[in-house]
């Protein structure tokens, strides 16, 4: 899937869309993805993406807080950064690499 705005040749390898905020739909190839279309999702949901399939934190993962409710598409064009983006929040714990090395994905929702 290719989307305007996204800075890089490589399609998009994870798409995350809630529904009613009860029924995930996850598509995912293990060690592939380097970004992510969320939508769909409310307020007070935690995606976690980890390096280690066993979601050790021992190794490289990122936690995305949603803070406003996402209705339409939003591009997160890596898991390798941190920051205040307005309706989410993103926090890289770093050790060698997460991009391209994606092995589990969570969510948890308040």
């Amino acid at each position: 899937m290719e989307l305007p705005g996204l800075r890089s040749s490589k399609n998009i390898t994870l798409f995350f869309t809630c529904i009613n905020s009860y029924f995930p739909s996850i598509q995912c190839a293990n060690d592939e993805a380097r970004s992510i279309v969320i939508e769909y999702i409310k307020a007070g949901t935690i995606l976690t993406v980890y390096d280690s399939p066993g979601g050790s934190k021992d190794d490289d993962y990122t936690v995305i807080k949603i803070v406003e409710d996402i209705d339409s598409p939003v591009i997160i064009q890596s898991f390798e950064q941190s920051g205040d983006f307005g309706s989410y929040k993103v926090e890289f714990h770093e050790k060698n690499g997460l991009d391209g090395k994606v092995s589990r994905f969570e969510m948890f929702s308040f």
